[in-house]
């Protein structure tokens, strides 16, 4: 998504989290 982005690590890793949580979003709506 924003891979070539790079502000500062703590932006790095709400990026990760954010898609991380969007993926288990992306589950729990598949599951349904």
């Amino acid at each position: 998504m924003l891979g070539k982005i790079r502000l500062c690590p703590i932006m790095e890793l709400c990026v990760k989290e954010l898609d991380v949580v969007e993926q288990c979003w992306i589950q729990v709506y598949e599951t349904r």
